[in-house]
């Protein structure tokens, strides 16, 4: 045997001990746990208590610089240029928070302290890792296209009420898109993030613009200054 035929020989042995294995997909719990599994399985996402996201959207016409932050009980987020600054703040354990629209300030109602738990809770996985404690049921629907991708379609259901549509790539179980009522979403450009096992998307298309990612980070501690409401 010569050395080229050995070293393919120990490539192939090498991707055999990291490909991953998918089951067959015959229901939508089978979609759920390979996009789980895609992403270091469910004991890897647990060990995230937070994410923290930069980057920028293309929003009329300009580059405007984001900033996101979901766990540990705390919902930030930061979309503001010079002509129209847009934040929102809440601690979920507190029940605490505000929003700024342009130079209008207001307190966070109860139903938007729910809406930003509710926000933690899907960004950190746990309609994935903990649905009997969400009361989260799935349904597969028929698969579609999202760009050039086949994907299936799966419903997130609480008490029959749609929370949200999640489409995933068929080779590789990747999330191409995401539906929540009438806002729309799709993802490409996935990276390993620091080497976690865990795929984020790095582009993001919606129809109010394009966010490009810039930076995630996992676990990281929140400047709780960023909570103090603002002068109007």
């Amino acid at each position: 045997m010569n050395i080229k035929s050995i070293i393919l020989l120990l490539l192939l042995f090498i991707c055999s001990l990291t490909a991953q294995t998918f089951k067959e997909v015959k229901t939508a719990q089978d979609v759920i746990d390979n996009y789980i599994e895609s992403n270091g399985g469910a004991d890897n996402l647990r060990e995230i208590k937070s994410i923290l996201m930069e980057g920028t959207m293309n929003f009329m016409g300009s580059d405007v610089p984001i900033k996101f932050y979901s766990g540990n009980d705390i919902f930030y987020m930061n979309f503001s240029n010079s002509q129209f600054p847009m934040m929102v703040a809440a601690d979920t354990k507190k029940k605490t928070g505000w929003s700024k629209f342009g130079e209008v300030v207001k307190d966070a109602s109860s139903a938007d302290i729910e809406r930003h738990k509710n926000n933690i809770i899907s960004t950190l996985w746990g309609y994935y890792i903990d649905k009997d404690k969400y009361d989260i049921t799935y349904q597969l629907l028929q698969n579609e296209k999202v760009g050039d991708k086949d994907a299936y379609v799966v419903e997130f259901l609480n008490k029959d009420s749609i929370i949200q549509t999640v489409y995933f790539d068929t080779e590789n179980f990747k999330r191409v898109k995401v539906v929540k009522g009438t806002m729309s979403s799709e993802y490409s450009d996935f990276r390993n993030v620091s080497a976690s096992g865990i795929y984020m998307a790095y582009k993001v298309s919606t129809p109010q613009g394009d966010l490009t990612v810039t930076k995630y980070e996992f676990n990281t501690k929140f400047d709780k200054k960023l909570l103090k409401k603002p002068k109007e």
